[in-house]
Order: structure tokens, then C-alpha cells, then sequence
């Protein structure tokens, strides 16, 4: 039986300078190929300043690009200073005796573990004397320097890639639908020692502190969902906004349509209550960035 060989997928990290109004900028691109009607289609994907801008986190989110193989692009860019290392990660055996040099990149499994990388000379030792086809000595100090910094900036990388804004804005619905609930619950409580006053099970001075209790606890979780409510807004028209104007209408529609899936989990919905709920008490925090800026 015979079978498709597997195909790395396509992508390339690029650093470009643009001009805009007789200034220059450099930007990070995405250059990926897809499949046309009749021949293989350039796209290119302009990302902003950084690799990690907002837009790249919404595109993830979105399923158009893959964090760990933006990462693995991300780390042949940081050294590209090295000719003789291939495009991609590891050592295929139909490149054997082609390829000049192996690297390899693991990411973390779990929050806590390391970015990792590894480089490989694909040479031979002969008395003594280091002698690769590449050329280039991995052992050298300049390069065990550079793989560290490498590292250490590759963790921040792939945590801020890993913060998906999509869910964000799911999260942030469902915490106004916790919300919701407990203003029904003051609601019942109200309609609760109403109900014990018309009966005289209560009198007025313990009604009237019950009712205060309540109607406070009311306006407190309303102040609450209101604050979240506009960080819903706020969050939403930011993600849009991220993105290429002749998109927009149309990833609007998507990511709400991903943040409702999100939201409908209920293994999702778990998660959130075990983040956010400990012992009855609904904890969250939310602070605007000081950088309105989407990218």
C-alpha cells in the first residue's frame, strides 16, 4: 500500500523595512504558499513591529497560523546568520548526506518547562581535528551565548503566542453569565424577605437589614457585570481593529462565532470555574493596557 509522503507545511518568517510618508520601519511578514485554481499562491501576512502583536495572537486564535510552527520559523530567523542550516527542524533520512547541519526546537509541555533548542554539525571527527561540511562549530562560546539568549527569549515568545484573545473575550462572557447569576440570586433573596415580612416571620428592623444586604450585594454584582460588559466591548473592537480593514466585517463574525464555541465547552466552562470560583467567592481582574495601541 502505498502512501503520501507527509509535507512540512508552508511559512517563512521574514523581517522587512516598509516605508510609510518618507519614514522606514522594519515589520515582521508571514510568507506562506497555498493552492489556487491553477498554480501555487503567494500570501503574505504582515504581522506589525513585534512577532507576538495582537494580530498574530487573533490569526492563532483564528486557526490561520500555528503557534509552534511559528515558533520553529521564529528560530531559524534568530539565526540566520548560520547559511548552512535547513528551513526546518530535525533530520529527515531523505536528506542524508544533503543536509550539512541538524537543529531541533522543544517546546513547553506545561506551564514551568523550558524552550529549548539544539544544533548538530553533521560531521565526522578525525584525530582530533573538528571538521563539519557546514563549516560552523556549534561548541563555539558565541553561539552556546547566543542559544541561551535565544531561549530565554523564546519562553516570553511562546507564552504571549499562547495567550489566545479569542478565548479571552469567551471568558470574559462567561464571566458576565456568573455574574447574571448571582444578581438573580440577590433578586430571589429580595423576594425572599419580602415574603417573610408579609408572613411575620420577620420584623421590620431584621427585614429592613436583610433587604439592605441584599439590594447592596445587587448593585455591587451590577457594577461588576458592567465593568466586564465594557471590557468585553473594549476587547472585541481591539481585536478588530488588529486586523487588515478589508477583513474586519468578516473576522468580527468569526472570532464571535469561535468565542460562542468556546464558551459552550463544558470543559472549558470548568476550567474557568476552578481559575475563578474558590470557596463561593468570583475572582477576576482586568486592567487595559496602557499601549491602546493594537499592535
Amino acid at each position: 500500500m502505498k502512501t503520501t509522503p507527509a509535507k512540512r507545511p508552508s511559512g517563512q518568517l521574514q523581517r522587512i523595512t516598509k516605508r510609510a510618508r518618507g519614514n522606514e520601519y522594519p515589520v515582521f511578514r508571514w510568507r506562506y504558499y497555498r493552492q489556487g485554481d491553477t498554480k501555487l499562491e503567494r500570501v503574505d501576512v504582515e504581522l506589525g513591529k513585534h512577532v507576538d502583536t495582537l494580530r498574530t495572537r487573533v490569526l492563532i486564535g483564528l486557526g490561520e497560523l500555528s503557534a509552534p510552527l511559528l515558533m520553529e520559523r521564529w528560530a531559524r530567523w534568530r539565526f540566520n546568520y548560520i547559511d548552512e542550516l535547513p528551513a526546518w527542524s530535525g533530520q529527515p533520512k531523505d536528506a542524508r548526506g544533503i543536509q550539512k547541519a541538524a537543529w531541533w526546537l522543544e517546546l513547553p509541555r506545561q506551564p514551568g518547562d523550558p524552550v529549548k533548542l539544539r544544533f548538530r554539525s553533521l560531521g565526522r571527527r578525525d584525530d582530533d581535528d573538528w571538521t563539519a561540511p557546514s563549516g560552523y562549530d556549534f561548541r563555539w562560546k558565541f553561539h552556546r551565548e547566543r542559544v541561551a539568549k535565544a531561549e530565554e527569549d523564546g519562553l516570553l515568545l511562546w507564552e504571549s503566542l499562547s495567550d489566545d484573545p479569542v478565548l479571552e473575550l469567551a471568558k470574559y462572557q462567561w464571566l458576565i453569565g456568573e455574574m447574571t447569576q448571582q444578581i438573580e440570586r440577590c433578586e430571589q433573596g429580595l423576594q425572599k424577605v419580602q415574603q417573610q415580612r408579609r408572613q411575620g416571620d420577620l420584623d421590620q428592623r431584621d427585614f429592613e437589614a436583610d433587604q439592605r444586604h441584599w439590594l447592596t450585594s445587587q448593585d455591587r454584582w451590577e457594577g461588576h457585570r458592567s465593568d466586564i460588559e465594557r471590557a468585553w466591548d473594549w476587547h472585541l473592537e481591539r481585536m478588530v481593529a488588529a486586523m487588515p480593514r478589508s477583513r474586519r466585517d468578516e473576522d468580527r463574525r468569526r472570532i464571535l462565532a469561535l468565542a460562542e464555541r468556546h464558551l459552550a465547552d463544558g470543559r472549558q466552562q470548568q476550567r474557568w470555574r476552578s481559575e475563578h470560583w474558590d470557596d463561593g467567592t468570583l475572582s477576576w481582574t482586568w486592567t487595559p493596557p496602557a499601549d491602546p495601541r493594537p499592535n
